[in-house]
C-alpha cells in the first residue's frame, strides 16, 4: 500500500499507515475444500509410498535422506554462505571505521593546535595594543581599528 506524507493532513496519513500495518500483518492460509475421510486416505496413501521406498532401498542397501533433510541441508549451506559474506563485510566495515576514527583524532588534534596557535597570537596582538595605548605618536583612529579588528577576531576564533 502506498501513501503520501502531507503536512497539512496529518492525522489522516497516520491513520492510513496504521491501517496499512495491520494489513499487512493478516496471514492467510488457503486450504482445499475436501472431505476429511478423503484428505485422510491420501495422506496414508502418501505415507505408504514413502514407507514402500524407504523399505525398498533399505533392501537394497541404499540410503537416502529425506527430502526435508536435503532441503535443510542446502539451506544451511546457502546461510553459511550469507554469514561468510555478512562477516566480511563486517570486517571491512570495521576496518574503515577504525581508519574514520583515526583521521577524526588526528583533526582534533590538528584543531587544538591551530586554536592554541590563534591564542597565542591574540595574545601577541592584545599585547602590541597595549604598547600601542601606551605610545601617544599613534593617533587614537589606528588604536581603535586595531582594537575592532582585534576584537573581531575574537569573536571569529573562539566562538565556534
Amino acid at each position: 500500500m502506498k501513501t503520501l506524507f502531507a503536512d497539512y493532513n496529518l492525522d489522516e496519513t497516520l491513520s492510513t499507515l496504521r491501517y496499512a500495518d495491520r494489513a499487512r500483518k493478516i496471514k492467510n492460509k488457503p486450504i482445499v475444500n475436501q472431505d476429511s475421510k478423503i484428505a485422510e486416505i491420501n495422506r496414508l496413501n502418501k505415507l505408504i509410498q514413502e514407507l514402500r521406498l524407504t523399505l525398498a532401498n533399505q533392501e537394497l542397501g541404499i540410503t537416502t535422506c529425506p527430502k526435508e533433510h536435503e532441503a535443510l541441508e542446502e539451506k544451511y549451506s546457502v546461510l553459511q554462505q550469507k554469514f561468510r559474506d555478512m562477516t566480511e563485510k563486517l570486517n571491512s566495515n570495521l576496518g574503515e571505521i577504525v581508519v574514520m576514527h583515526e583521521r577524526a583524532e588526528m583533526a582534533e588534534q590538528a584543531r587544538e593546535k591551530i586554536r592554541f596557535a590563534i591564542s597565542l597570537l591574540l595574545d601577541e596582538f592584545k599585547q602590541v595594543l597595549q604598547d600601542f595605548d601606551s605610545c601617544p605618536e599613534i593617533d587614537d583612529e589606528k588604536r581603535n581599528k586595531l582594537k575592532a579588528i582585534y576584537e573581531k577576531m575574537l569573536g571569529e576564533f573562539f566562538c565556534v
